[in-house]
């Protein structure tokens, strides 16, 4: 068994390991997200090989003094034979300037999770953000290198036709709902990416901004919540839950049955209001994070 940094000719296996063993994804748009990258060095993709055939590969990323482990994964039958650890000591010494060290927290990764904009993510969930939380061989394999659990996040859904109409009256008279697809106008939601998306907007009588959800579609039947934003002067005042129900209530007149998005446990604010309109949490994801001694 060897293991090498990437190289050119390794796309395509790569992409065909990924394929077997991950979810569907061209090598297009591989190389677009990943190997195209600004921030890709291919220092940090390290890839192991038996007999020339790819057993395993692990991605490590520089971002400015924090390193990321933005995914490790070794082939089911050449597991427990040491060569996760391998890759893994590979990955944290090109991460060895770095003072922290992510495992698994895919959202803030610039290459797998889906931070740089509303797209359906190379996992297939709502923006897969973490570790599942029930995989307890995985949590112990960090675990015993030196990774703490550092949060959880949440993955919640909603079943379109259950949701409460929260307020839309009373506030509808108060305030605007407008949508705009593939098109964001204002400098405060620049999520200006290919592709079908919708922005919703609730803006007062005189047009000033209150707040914005952005969302995609992420299956035949499911919407994918990307961001809900309520500007800091109109916050608790009930806007965001009836904001948000506006926006459910458009994905149902899309012809979208459920609703997906992702926040964090310790985000009681969030969970609440999504609570509120209907969200139930569906899977729960862990990040890890281990503190270098050296940096």
């Amino acid at each position: 068994m060897r293991i090498a940094q990437y190289g050119r000719s390794d796309l395509v296996p790569l992409v065909e390991f990924w394929n077997k063993y991950i979810t569907p994804v061209t090598p297009k748009l591989f190389e677009e997200r990943v190997v195209k990258h600004a921030l890709f060095d291919p220092e940090g993709l390290m890839i192991a090989k038996e007999n020339k055939r790819i057993v395993g590969f692990a991605h490590a990323c520089r971002v400015g003094s924090t390193g990321h482990v933005c995914f490790i994964f070794v082939q089911p039958h050449y597991r427990k034979k040491g060569i996760g650890s391998q890759l893994l000591k590979k990955a944290l010494d090109y991460l060895s300037p770095c003072r922290d060290v992510w495992a698994a927290k895919h959202f803030d990764t610039p290459f797998y999770g889906n931070k740089d904009g509303p797209f359906p993510p190379l996992y297939g969930s709502a923006e897969f953000v973490g570790l599942d939380a029930g995989d307890g061989e995985t949590t112990r394999f960090f675990e015993r290198r030196g990774f703490h659990l550092s949060h959880r996040s949440i993955e919640m859904e909603c079943m379109l036709r259950d949701v409460p109409k929260h307020g839309l009256k009373r506030l509808g008279e108060k305030y605007y709902f407008f949508s705009t697809k593939n098109i964001a106008p204002w400098d405060k939601v620049p999520y200006q990416k290919k592709g079908d998306f919708f922005v919703d907007f609730a803006v007062d009588h005189a047009g000033s901004l209150l707040g914005a959800i952005v969302w995609y579609r992420l299956g035949e039947e499911v919407a994918g919540i990307y961001d809900v934003h309520i500007e800091q002067h109109w916050r608790d005042r009930g806007i965001g839950t009836w904001l948000l129900t506006k926006a459910l209530e458009h994905m149902g007149k899309e012809k979208f049955m459920r609703a997906a998005l992702v926040t964090t446990e310790f985000d009681r604010r969030a969970v609440h209001v999504y609570e509120k309109v209907g969200f139930k949490p569906n899977k729960y994801y862990s990040n890890f994070m281990l503190k270098q001694a050296k940096a």
